[in-house]
């Protein structure tokens, strides 16, 4: 008894107000309700101000693009010409690279051939303007005609001597003329005391 003594004012008052909670929340969403439809017309002018601000931002956005636009038509017709030129020098340029490639391995190939041509012709000139041997030939032509030369003093001589040895004893019954010419062309010869 005495316990529910002590707690019964306690579970009243609990009971009190719990039964007029749910009015406390109506009086409290009707006080937003006149709120918000105090701020509404004030936040919708704000509003509608923002969009208007915006809309006007917009269409200033899209008349300044088209001006840039229609102002860079023209270039960017010509950029895109020229890149397309570009492209086709830079084909070009790749083409004439390789081609220089395939010429300069050509011209490599026809400079080791030239080379190879000097030395031959080289070789060639210095075998021609070697003397040497045609010195040595006319040394031995020169060589021959004094042993030519020789020979036919020698054979002169060897001639000479045998027309004396035939003069000196030619024979008896040759004529008379002849024979005192041969005698007196041995005696001429003879040394003296013979």
């Amino acid at each position: 008894q005495t316990e529910l003594e002590r707690v019964g004012p306690k579970l009243r008052v609990a009971a009190k107000t719990s039964g007029t909670e749910w009015r406390a929340h109506i009086e409290q969403t009707k006080t937003h309700e006149t709120k918000l439809r105090d701020f509404l017309p004030r936040t919708e002018k704000q509003l509608e101000a923002i969009r208007d601000r915006l809309s006007q931002a917009k269409e200033k956005i899209t008349l300044k693009e088209n001006y840039i636009n229609k102002q860079f038509d023209q270039k960017k017709d010509n950029f895109q010409t020229l890149k397309d030129e570009l492209n086709k020098i830079e084909a070009t340029f790749r083409q004439g690279t390789d081609n220089v490639a395939k010429l300069s391995t050509s011209l490599s190939g026809i400079a080791d051939q030239l080379d190879d041509i000097k030395s031959t012709m080289n070789d060639r000139g210095n075998s021609m303007t070697d003397t040497s041997p045609l010195v040595q030939i006319k040394q031995a032509l020169k060589q021959l005609k004094q042993e030519v030369t020789e020979f036919d003093l020698k054979i002169g001589v060897v001639g000479h001597t045998l027309m004396q040895r035939k003069l000196r004893h030619g024979n008896p019954s040759s004529d008379s003329k002849g024979y005192k010419m041969r005698g007196k062309t041995s005696t001429d010869d003879a040394p003296p005391g013979h």
